[in-house]
């Protein structure tokens, strides 16, 4: 069976597994990552890891192929960081990469995106205010445009990506309410942080555990509770829930038995392959 493309906001904790999350995605995918270095370490996971090159606007690209055909490619991870926050281009690498990715989308190239993550994308947006954009010292300006600019690419953009969407945030520590009761929210600059549960249908939160036995379990929320806002409007998806792309399709699939979904006019792999593609068997 082929499903639907879906747009996906995960929460989290660092540790909590939003990337490991975002890697059980169908393929190819690929992924914008803001993140310092190591937090890929996932998606590097799943196959062999090719030779870092430069790419179009400068930033760092590394991609990684299947370990059963190694000309078939897994996932692309394109890097966006300033080295320099003082003398700020990231932002304006990542900003033009992501206006390259409609037409890849269209011609099929990628079957997920993902955006990791939000807590570094606001970064980089906002040093570029600060230290080039801007003039002034005062920080609200840079705080503003920042909000501007995520507000932008993750409500407007990302949201008409037609492919999965991956967005990865951390867990913001204050509280905000929803339907009279006050829970975390992912954690986003300004009016962000309480919209993304109206531009994302699935918004989950991530957690982990440490067992007696010393293994670590991790699992998906999947709807709101007395702590965390999470829902999944269009999957239904089990809570708690396993987080791997396959395990969110439970209800969905037991609904739609015999059906063959139009996937939106991309013909890559959007989850009819998923079971030859977790980790182990890529």
């Amino acid at each position: 069976m082929k499903h639907p493309w879906i747009h996906v906001v995960v929460a989290g904790g660092w540790g909590s597994g939003k990337t490991r999350f975002a890697s059980s995605f169908p393929k190819p995918l690929i992924s914008l990552q803001t993140d310092p270095y190591g937090k890929e370490a996932p998606l590097l996971d799943r196959g062999l890891v090719g030779e870092t090159v430069v790419g179009l606007f400068g930033q760092y690209v590394t991609t990684v192929n299947s370990k059963l055909d190694p000309t078939r490619l897994l996932c692309q991870i394109e890097f966006f960081h300033d080295a320099d926050p003082r003398k700020p281009q990231a932002f304006r690498q990542f900003r033009n990469r992501f206006d390259t990715l409609f037409e890849e989308v269209q011609a099929s190239r990628w079957a997920t995106v993902v955006i990791d993550g939000v807590t570094f994308l606001e970064l980089i947006s906002r040093k570029l205010y600060q230290h080039d954009e801007v003039k002034g010292k005062e920080p609200r300006r840079w705080y503003a445009q920042s909000t501007e600019d995520l507000e932008e690419l993750l409500m407007c953009r990302a949201g008409a990506l037609r492919c999965n969407v991956v967005v990865c945030a951390h867990l913001d520590k204050s509280y905000n309410e929803v339907s009279g009761v006050s829970v975390h929210h992912p954690a986003a600059p300004g009016r962000m942080s309480t919209r993304f549960g109206a531009g994302f249908p699935e918004m989950y939160v991530a957690h982990c555990l440490k067992q007696s036995d010393g293994q670590v379990k991790y699992w998906l929320q999947t709807r709101t509770d007395s702590q965390c806002a999470a829902s999944s409007v269009f999957l239904e998806a089990p809570d708690p829930c396993e987080p791997v792309y396959k395990a969110l399709w439970a209800t969905w699939d037991a609904k739609h038995p015999a059906t063959v979904v139009n996937d939106g006019g991309t013909a890559a792999n959007n989850g009819s392959e998923a079971a030859k593609e977790e980790k182990g068997n890529e």
